[in-house]
Formats: structure tokens, sequence, C-alpha cells
């Protein structure tokens, strides 16, 4: 063996011997899944921070219709991250069971569904956008401006619904920083176009709405092209090293003619299985061989484990790939969806789905119910503006841990490790609930600075500390809730979640918030106490579900 493919053999087998997710320390895998899932969230909550920032300089107004609008934009994010559950937990199991082509399969058919999704989206945003903002009752200057906003921001929900699934499949992949590459992208130039279209003197800038929507449609389209670049570099990297993973060697496989081939990986072998002479069943070296019949050659061989399964004249030649893996055309090639798996990925994704629907069409409602109150705009502008804090500080960083635990989980399953499952979640539980009570305290803390930040109003200031004013017991509370129903997700059990998610939104936190706050007169405070209350009953919901463990034994039966 030449010192070119023994070097890349070893990196091969380095790369390929250990899953740190389903090996080793559960510390180390929980930490390297969860870090740049943290990053990431905390690079996308800041584009609709500083949006948020931006439209202070343009009135309440402006601040009420992009709270508005984003609701729809997270309509459509919402639908395509159910979608994305659903691939992530059967492309996770597939990486975890070392049944890469599979989980390539998947990859693709989740490709094709977020695309139509996104789709939908486009038209519904830019066609339906007056009829939207219609049903809030918001005031005309704030119904101008938004859907104005709306209308531009729904050209970008392609890109972004297809950046998601990119970030999904790399999350589930075991590549969690692709994802934060590609947030990355999108973050940096959505944010520095935004400052530059807003004080700009172009046409769709001078302090105008236009300026942020076009900001972020650049940003996302720029994103998904990164993202796109780097999942044919992880292909890359799969079809170098695209054999079993196993931590005792490494073998590569090629049953093209009906002959058997070698099935001990416990060692590092190539095979050769002709029709004619019989092929070397023991090699233990890494080599590349050719038993013909005939003038079959030995031809400039240049990869590790290459096969040549010929009849007659054949030579494997001129071959510069590290264990190359011979798959069926039609796995490696074929690019019609399928619709067997989009099903598969429909049935996990579809319950997903149906739960962050109940969560985004809740908080729809919410500013519905705002529109009742004596002082409307400053009532949505102080919920967007609270709401938008929130979810910087919180959500999103517990949205990121919800996903790592779905991905650390999906992986150990399809690996058939439930005790290592289950207590990664766990620790991913315990760790957010210590950080969002820190989190809490400072937010509170620092709510009325911070609110003052984005306006000047003293009674959206007044609105906006009410609302943030239990942190400390709510945010912990968050954590539990998202973080042990992302576990359970990510064994495909998401029928569970949703039932608890949608009866949660829609059953308890709206009807309560609306009684307490209109009929009973509380106002805000009403709003307050239902918040608290539903958050409350949905941890105590998802912690009883998790620690019962039943979730554990379906997903493990799922996988295989």
């Amino acid at each position: 063996m030449n010192n070119e493919a023994s070097a890349a053999f070893e990196l091969c087998q380095t790369e390929l011997s250990e899953n740190v997710f389903t090996e080793g320390s559960i510390g180390r895998a929980v930490w390297q899944m969860a870090w740049p899932l943290l990053l990431t969230s905390t690079l996308s909550s800041c584009v609709g921070l500083v949006d948020m920032y931006l439209a202070g300089f343009m009135g309440d107004a402006a601040q009420a219709a992009i709270g508005i609008g984003e609701q729809f934009i997270f309509l459509a994010v919402t639908i395509g991250t159910g979608l994305c559950i659903g691939c992530q937990a059967l492309i996770s199991r597939c990486v975890g069971a070392r049944q890469l082509g599979q989980a390539w399969l998947y990859i693709k058919d989740s490709l094709y569904a977020t695309a139509l999704i996104g789709l939908v989206a486009t038209v519904t945003g830019i066609v339906l956008a007056k009829e939207i903002f219609a049903c809030f009752a918001a005031e005309p200057l704030v119904n101008e401006l938004g859907v104005r906003y709306l209308q531009l921001t729904s050209l970008g929900n392609l890109p972004f619904v297809l950046a998601m699934t990119l970030t999904a499949v790399f999350r589930a992949y075991g590549a969690p920083r692709y994802a934060l590459y590609v947030w990355t992208i999108i973050t940096v130039v959505s944010i520095t176009s935004a400052f530059a279209f807003v004080f700009s003197d172009m046409p769709w800038g001078v302090m105008s709405v236009d300026s942020l929507a076009w900001s972020w449609n650049l940003g996302a389209t720029l994103g998904v092209i990164c993202g796109f670049v780097l999942l044919a570099r992880l292909r890359r990297e799969a079809g170098a090293c695209n054999a079993p993973l196993h931590r005792t060697g490494v073998s590569a496989h090629c049953n093209e003619t009906g002959l058997d081939a070698n099935r001990d990986k416990k060692s590092v072998r190539a095979h050769s299985n002709q029709t004619g002479l019989g092929a070397n069943r023991d090699e233990k070296s890494v080599r590349a061989h050719s038993n013909q019949t005939g003038l079959g050659a030995y031809r400039n061989e240049k990869s590790v484990g290459a096969h040549s399964n010929q009849t007659g004249l054949g030579a494997y030649r001129n071959e510069k790939s590290v264990g190359a893996h011979c798959m069926r055309p039609e796995v490696v090639h074929e690019l019609r969806p399928s619709v067997t798996r989009m099903r598969e990925i429909l049935a996990l994704g579809l319950p997903a789905t149906i739960a962050e629907l109940s969560w985004v069409v809740s908080n729809f409602l919410m500013f519905v119910l705002f529109a009742n109150f004596p002082q409307a705009t400053a009532a949505q502008a102080a919920w967007s503006v609270a709401y938008k804090l929130e979810e910087t500080v919180a959500s999103y960083p517990l949205l990121a841990l919800s996903l790592a635990a779905a991905a650390v989980v999906g992986q150990n399953l399809g690996a058939g490790k439930t005790s290592r499952a289950f207590k990664a979640a766990l620790i991913m539980g315990i760790y957010a609930g210590v950080a969002m009570f820190a989190v809490g305290c400072l937010l509170t803390l620092a709510s009325v600075p911070l609110v003052s930040l984005f306006s000047q109003d003293a009674l959206v200031i007044h609105y906006g500390q009410l609302l943030l004013s239990a942190s400390p017991l709510v945010l912990p509370l968050l954590a539990v809730w998202l973080v042990f129903f992302g576990a359970v997700e990510g064994a495909g059990v998401t029928t569970v979640p949703m039932i608890f998610n949608a009866a949660g939104y829609l059953l308890i936190r709206l009807p309560l918030a609306w009684a307490l706050a209109l009929p009973a007169g509380l106002g805000m405070n009403g709003v307050f106490i239902a918040l608290f209350v539903s958050r409350f009953l949905l941890s105590l919901i998802a912690g009883m579900v998790f620690l019962r463990r039943k979730w554990l034994k379906v997903g493990l039966l799922q996988a295989t």
C-alpha cells in the first residue's frame, strides 16, 4: 500500500471507528451536539431582534406590523419544522444504525417535501396578505405596513424552509457545525444588509419595513446556497468512507453478481467475487484485487477497499476514493421522490407540524386579543418586544437543545442503546433548567432597560416589564417542557407531544388569557397569569411522559 492510500485509510478508520454520539462519554456527546446548535439559535434569534430594534425607529405601528407579520413567517417555518422533526428522526436513526445509503434517500425526499411547503407558503403569503392582516383588526397604519412586509418576506419562505431542512439533516447526521455555518451566513448577511438598507438612500430603504424584508430575503437565499454546498461536501465525505461503521474495523462490500460478500466485519478487507475463478476470501490487509477470467488487470489502483466484480475483461481502474462503497445505481443516482419514504416522513412530521401550528395559531390569536384592549397598539407592541426578548435568550436556545436531544436520542435508538438515549436527554433537561433559571433572573432584573431599547412609550415599557417579571419561574418550566418533548419526538413518538401542546396552547392558554383579560377585567395581568399556568401544566405533563420511558420502547421498535 502506498503512503497516500495508507494515510487516507487511517483517516477514514479514525472518523468511522467511533461515533461520539453513541459511544463514550454522554456528557461529551451532549456537548458536541449542543454547542453548535446553541450558537445557531443565538444567531437566528438575532435577526428578528435587530428587525424589532430597527422598527423602533419607525414607530409603534411598524413594530406591531412586524410582530404580526412575523407570526405568518413562523407559520411557514413551523410547518417546515414539523417535517424536519420527522426527517431528523428517520435520518438520525439510520446514521446510528450505520445505514448511510438509506439516510441519504431520506435526505433527498425531505428536501422535496419541504421545497413544496416553501412554495405554498410563498404563494399564500403574497396572495392572501391583506386577508391575513384583516383578521387582526389592527389599526389602519399597522395593516398597511404589515401587508407590505408580509408580501415581501414571503419571497424568502422557500429558501428559508430549505435552509431549515438542511440544518436538520446536518444535526441528524452528526454534523451540527454545518448548521452553525449556514445560520452564520443568514445572520451576518441579514443584519448587515438591514442596517445598510434602513439607513441608506435606496428606494426600499429610508426607514422603511421594505428594507427589513429585503435584507431577510437576501440572507435566507445566500444561507440556503451555503447549505447545499455543505451538503455536497458531506455527501463526498460520506462517499469516501461509506462503509458499515464498527469499532472493530471497516468492511466495504459490493454485491453485484449475486455472489456472497464477506460478512465478517471485524477485519479491513476488499473482495472480488468473480464468475469463474474463486476470490481470495480471507485477506487481512487493505488491498484491491482483481481475479478475472481473461485479460483482467490490476491497473492503477489508488483506492483502499476498491472492488472489482466482473466477468471477462474488466478492471476497476483509476480509483482515487478511500473505501469506495459500491452501491446500486438506483440508490446512488435516484432523483425521483419516493412516495413510501415521503409517507414515513409525513407520518412522523405531521403530528409535530400540528403541535407547532398550535403554537403559531395561539400567538396569532393573542394579537387578536390585544386588539380588544383600550390601548391596542401599545399592547401588541409590548407583546412583540417581550416575546422577541424571551425568544432570543430562552426559546431559541431551548429549541436548539430540544433538537439536539432529538438527534442524540435518534442515533442511540438506531444503535440499540435505549439507556444511553434516556440519560443523554435527562442531562440536557437538567442543564437547560438550571441555565434558564439564571437567564430568567437576568431578564427580569434588566426588563425595563431591555424593553426601553425598543420603545420609549411608557405603556409599552410597563406591559413589557410585566410580561417578563416571572421569567425565573417560567423559563425553567419551558426548558423541561421543550427538551423532554424534543427527546420523545427524536424517538419518533410525535403524536403525544402534539396532543398536549395543542391542548396547552389552544384549550388552556388562549381561553384563560381571554377570560382573565377581558371578562374579568385584569387586562395584561390576566395574560401574564394564563402564560404561567399553561407553561406549568405543559412542563408537568412533559416530565411525566419522559420519565415513564414508554416512548423509548416505541422508538426502539421503530428502529428495528
